[in-house]
């Protein structure tokens, strides 16, 4: 298998140890922002591992195309205090789990965008998709949401990601036809949803044409 080389630098970001890693034409700097320390990042060799593995740690990583507008960006970012998430968190879980099952109900067809914000933006592609492929569609579905309460970051009380989600797809078995990605949830006025940028993300090869953004 060819894997495109890498190239590792370490660095500062606002005085703390920062790591920039170029591959193929993009570069990309990490930085750990509420305790010292290094991202772990492994390279190809024992050699290329040059931070260590810490723990319970918030990482931030700007990405572009060059080093000097990579750099600019990520000295001029603040980054504040970890937010501490809401105080009814059995209510938040019980939420994003029904939003997320809603969302990814693939039999309900057009009942899936209630769960989903901006549907009206989302659902002339999801009509097309359910013209041209009805079984594709119906056959998704949501496995996995979480493991861990690790694996939901809260980015306020109102708004969260949750980092480990499977999502079935068609025409594969269980575990290798899942799809592993990320999502991202907002408490509305109709209770917690799953914003149209992830939703689309997850649904971009079933429904296409899905509208990421505006």
């Amino acid at each position: 298998m060819y894997m495109e080389p890498q190239a590792f630098e370490q660095t500062t970001v606002n005085g703390r140890p920062a790591l920039l890693v170029s591959a193929a034409g993009q570069t990309a700097v990490y930085w750990v922002v509420d305790q010292p320390g290094w991202v772990t990042i492994r390279g190809l060799t024992p050699e290329q591992n040059v931070h260590r593995q810490i723990v319970d740690h918030t990482a931030v990583q700007v990405s572009g195309t060059d080093r000097a507008s990579v750099l600019r960006i990520a000295r001029s970012t603040t980054v504040g205090p970890k937010p501490q998430g809401p105080a009814d968190l059995p209510a938040v879980l019980a939420g994003i789990n029904a939003a997320g099952r809603a969302a990814f109900d693939g039999a309900s067809g057009a009942g899936m965008l209630a769960a989903v914000t901006d549907p009206t933006l989302i659902r002339p592609a999801l009509d097309r998709a359910l013209a041209a492929r009805p079984e594709q569609v119906r056959q998704i579905r949501l496995v996995t949401l979480y493991e861990s309460l690790g694996d939901l970051v809260f980015l306020s009380d109102t708004e969260l990601v949750a980092t480990w989600v499977t999502v079935t797809r068609p025409g594969e078995q269980l575990h290798p036809n899942s799809r592993n990605a990320e999502l991202r949830f907002v408490e509305t006025a109709d209770g917690w949803k799953v914003t149209r940028s992830s939703f689309c993300l997850v649904m971009m090869t079933t429904v296409p044409g899905c509208p990421r953004f505006p």
